[in-house]
């Protein structure tokens, strides 16, 4: 038996992964865009091994200045916040399940935004947590990771293919014309456009 979960709140129990993956997938769909939500699945231990969201993951990093005369104390100067959910999944699963917020773990993610400075501090944890629909990390199943970076890999290359699909890509001909694609591939007579 699976359990599904919509924000930590039961939503249903469905006997089949593959359905209980699928009515989460529908139940997503059926959200706002504006509107932020998880549906977790649960196997009977309440281990979440696969979880559905609409939801990135989003960090904070913190530059700080620090002299001799302030010891360990750091005074915060600037902080940005960032999107790293691809970030995130392209990391080794062992290497996200030993994340600390404030920590060199995470400094290093930071760093590979391309956020610089030092010392800084960079919080995350929570928004992992909530991007895969756990407490903690290391409630972190190795199939709810690898669920969630097939599925992020999935999307991305659907997305791709819409892109592509809606742009009107056009060839050079010789002589330095232009063939309009979209009219090309309708069949219609393609209009030929000056480079000029």
């Amino acid at each position: 038996m699976y359990t599904i979960k919509q924000d930590g709140s039961y939503f249903d129990d469905l006997s089949c992964l593959v359905d209980a993956i699928g009515l989460a997938e529908e139940m997503l769909a059926d959200v706002r865009s504006d509107c932020s939500t998880i549906f977790s699945i649960e196997d009977f231990a309440g281990r979440v091994i696969a979880s559905v969201s609409n939801r990135r993951v989003i960090g904070r990093f913190t530059k700080g200045l620090s002299s001799d005369q302030l010891g360990d104390q750091v005074i915060h100067i600037h902080g940005e916040v960032f999107e790293a959910t691809d970030q995130v999944l392209s990391l080794p699963f062992g290497n996200v399940r030993e994340l600390e917020d404030f920590d060199t773990t995470t400094d290093q993610l930071g760093r590979m935004m391309g956020l610089e400075g030092s010392p800084c501090e960079v919080e995350i944890v929570d928004s992992i947590c909530d991007f895969f629909g756990v407490e903690c990390l290391r409630d972190l199943t190795e199939e709810n990771f690898d669920f969630a970076k097939n599925r992020r890999s999935q999307r991305l290359q659907s997305e791709l293919a819409v892109l592509l699909a809606t742009r009107a890509p056009f060839f050079i001909l010789p002589g330095n014309g232009l063939l309009e694609r979209s009219a090309y591939m309708n069949n219609d007579v393609p209009k030929k456009m000056s480079v000029d």
